[in-house]
């Protein structure tokens, strides 16, 4: 008896660790459909697309081997720890370096004052809230840890899985140092070990292709 088709829409009909070629298919498109975007937008969404593709890999299940038990655990300290030496170095400048400490701070005060000022701007906002939400996540990697271990945690993993467009998206700013790649670097290494489920998956892009659109209609500018 031959073997069944694995259907991409579902998660059970086959082992999620093996490749199959719809798979391939859909990871040639999204790597087209990058390198497109790059194109037109700069080199720098690669950041946000190139977390894109990794989450489809994630969801095809190349990355199963480490996404349960201690290498779980262990990659996602790694991803930890990353966050926090990025706390550490330049980020970015604007007349001056800023660390990583306070870009995390601005992109916490900025939307306050904005708010306070009465100058609410949709697509900023929810910007500057992802990256709030995936640092709040980043920083409370270890208690994460914790509850995956014990079987709980699913939803707060889903929840920061998305929230990570937020801090690549930043990488469309060609005033990013290296502070920044590291920082952007932990949350791809959180990414590889958080299983990436069918409506996570979808969530992302749809996250992805409203933060694209508003870079591209200047809603987001850099």
């Amino acid at each position: 008896m031959s073997e069944p088709i694995a259907s991409p829409f579902d998660e059970h009909t086959a082992p999620r660790s093996q490749f199959h070629l719809w798979h391939l298919f859909g990871l040639t498109t999204l790597t087209a459909i990058a390198a497109a975007i790059a194109v037109h937008l700069g080199p720098g969404t690669l950041f946000t697309t190139g977390g894109i593709i990794l989450a489809w890999i994630n969801w095809c299940g190349a990355f199963r081997v480490v996404q349960s038990g201690w290498r779980q655990s262990l990659t996602l300290c790694l991803a930890w720890i990353a966050f926090l030496v990025s706390l550490a170095l330049p980020s970015f400048r604007i007349f001056s370096t800023v660390y990583g400490w306070g870009a995390a701070w601005l992109a916490l005060t900025l939307p306050a004052e904005g708010l306070w000022r009465g100058e609410v701007h949709v697509a900023p906002l929810l910007w500057f809230g992802a990256m709030d939400v995936a640092n709040l996540f980043a920083i409370s990697l270890p208690i994460l840890i914790w509850r995956l271990s014990v079987g709980r945690g699913q939803y707060v993993r889903e929840i920061f899985i998305v929230s990570m467009i937020g801090p690549w998206l930043a990488g469309a700013d060609p005033n990013m140092d290296v502070g920044y790649q590291v920082w952007a670097s932990s949350f791809y290494t959180a990414l590889t070990t958080l299983p990436v489920r069918s409506w996570t998956l979808a969530a992302m892009v749809a996250a992805a292709l409203f933060a694209l659109c508003a870079v591209w209609m200047g809603n987001i500018a850099f």
